[in-house]
């Protein structure tokens, strides 16, 4: 029981991180991944499911530490529990963000020898018959050929990615059910993915 505890005590969490914010505060190219696996390792205790980004050009020129839950909204609960937990005197120098917001004004995505951007991707919304209330998502990119399963993957994932930074998480978990890619010609009345935001409140999903 104690040791349970003592996973899920997000104080044990945000000790930890003050204790060597001034590092992660410094973080650049150099030693990125070595602050990254050490955040991830202490962020594992706390809850294995949850991942994060450091944002380094955030607002006041504080650094901003977001935690998400990865699209899973049974974990959100648990997100903002951390979140709302961080100590008083870090808020100084970070920003603290529950789930990843809707801030993307563009996209760019490095796919092989390729660089994927917003002109590229294009959409249509469905009412989900699986899950009322909910939209079906289906998602073309220009010149992307699903050759295997891997590639489709790694497209899938990068999308998700892609909703969250347009969209926010909270509204891309709750509110699109299913995302499909298909190929050229399968869109009846294509949109650019910039627009998504704005029709996604025209259904009332914001």
């Amino acid at each position: 029981m104690l040791s349970t505890f003592a996973k899920r005590n997000p104080r044990r969490f945000w000790k930890w991180f003050s204790l060597h914010e001034k590092e992660f505060r410094e973080i650049n190219k150099d030693n990125y991944q070595k602050v990254f696996y050490k955040i991830y390792k202490c962020l594992e205790k706390y809850n294995p499911y949850l991942g994060f980004e450091i944002v380094t050009n955030s607002s006041e020129g504080k650094k901003e530490f977001i935690v998400t839950a990865n699209g899973n909204t049974d974990l959100f609960e648990t997100v903002y529990y951390l979140i709302n937990s961080a100590p008083q005197k870090l808020k100084d120098k970070w920003n603290f963000t529950a789930l990843r917001q809707a801030t993307a004004q563009e996209v760019i995505i490095h796919f092989d020898d390729k660089t994927i951007s917003s002109k590229d991707i294009f959409y249509e919304l469905e009412e989900s018959e699986n899950e009322p209330g909910k939209l079906d998502i289906f998602i073309h990119i220009k010149g992307v050929v699903y050759s295997s399963e891997d590639v489709e993957d790694f497209i899938a994932e990068s999308m998700i990615a892609v909703l969250d930074g347009l969209i926010g998480e909270y509204v891309n978990a709750t509110k699109i059910s299913t995302l499909i890619l298909v190929e050229n010609g399968e869109l009846e009345k294509p949109k650019n993915i910039l627009k998504l935001k704005t029709e996604i409140k025209e259904f009332g999903a914001e």
